[in-house]
């Protein structure tokens, strides 16, 4: 009889435990709701588009470009993404720019790309040249 009594006793701080742990999820899911509700209006307000839309100035190797924060991170594990998000440090100029240390005429196919993929195209007749801006792209995107 005891080991009955024993055993319903267990049960019911079982079932108790259980339930404490279940109120304990439906907080974190309600907290979680929120959390996700107000991502969404953070994200679809002016301040968000403003920071997608936000100039950002380069110093490539002397050349100076400036494009948007949305363009140079559109490939996102990119390096130029991850240099632009800070993910990778970068050295910046007394002006502010971002400075990368490559070749700065070759940059503006890397840019013009970014800006437009789907109607991208290089006519470099120099085979030297070429090869060139390929090293960069690749440098850029891996």
């Amino acid at each position: 009889m005891a080991s009955i009594e024993l055993i319903k006793d267990q049960f019911t701080e079982l079932v108790t435990g259980m339930e404490n742990v279940i109120q304990g999820l439906e907080r974190k899911k309600q907290s979680l709701q929120e959390e996700i509700e107000r991502l969404k209006r953070e994200k679809t307000s002016p301040q968000a588009y403003n920071f997608i839309r936000e100039r950002v100035k380069l110093d490539i190797g002397g050349r100076y470009y400036s494009s948007t924060f949305e363009t140079l991170t559109s490939i996102p594990d990119s390096l130029l993404a991850r240099i632009v998000t800070g993910d990778v440090p970068a050295e910046r100029t007394s002006d502010g720019r971002i400075f990368i240390d490559r070749d700065g005429r070759h940059f503006r196919y890397v840019l013009n790309f970014l800006r437009d993929p789907e109607n991208f195209s290089v006519r470099i007749k120099d085979k030297a040249v070429l090869e060139e801006v390929k090293r960069e792209a690749q440098f850029f995107w891996g």
